[in-house]
């Protein structure tokens, strides 16, 4: 794979690795803030608007959104992906009642903010549509199927779909993690 970013787009990430692709319609509001490891891939209509730091072999598929603001992060694994379509919210409004909704909205009247970091572990994956509340960590090699909503923590290699996502089965993590090791990465 090329690289497919200019190297004036380059010089704004903290830091980013080799083999990465950046489609140019990618949105990145805080890319000083982002970290990006070696043959990634991030796909038209990204939309990210937070810190992050990324591992290595990363996808994050088109017309993806992850919001939270400047003061929230997303973390994601080596190996890990983002389908189509999906939503991870890394920091947002309770919605309770106890201020008003908005990233417009002075400080002194906003609503209790909940979260402030997303945190995908290596080998996981996030499917098509799926949406993460704030605060959720992934475990390692787990997965959010397809239309599915999370709003707590999921465990190290299991399955989980509907809204809301509950865990379905579980996943053989060995060839995955053998892959891994054949291609320079041990996990």
């Amino acid at each position: 794979m090329k690289r497919f970013y200019s190297f004036l787009q380059r010089r704004k990430f903290k830091k980013i690795g080799v083999d990465v692709f950046i489609d140019e319609r990618a949105y990145f509001r805080y890319p000083e803030r982002v970290v990006i490891g070696s043959h990634c891939a991030f796909d038209n209509g990204l939309h990210m608007t937070c810190a992050a730091i990324i591992g290595s072999y990363v996808h994050i598929g088109p017309h993806v959104s992850i919001i939270g603001g400047k003061d929230s992060a997303l973390e994601m694994g080596d190996f890990s992906t983002i389908a189509a379509g999906a939503r991870v919210i890394c920091r947002g409004e309770r919605h309770l009642g106890a201020g008003l909704i908005g990233p417009t909205i002075p400080s002194q009247f906003k609503d209790e903010l909940v979260g402030g970091r997303v945190l995908i572990q290596p080998f996981a994956n996030i499917l098509t549509n799926a949406v993460l509340f704030p605060g959720v960590v992934i475990g390692e090699g787990a997965v959010i199927g397809a239309g599915s909503v999370l709003n707590h923590d999921a465990e190290p290699w299991t399955v989980y779909l509907g809204n809301p996502a509950r865990k379905i089965k579980l996943r053989d993590p060995e060839v995955m993690r053998l892959f891994s090791e054949k291609i320079g990465l041990k996990k």
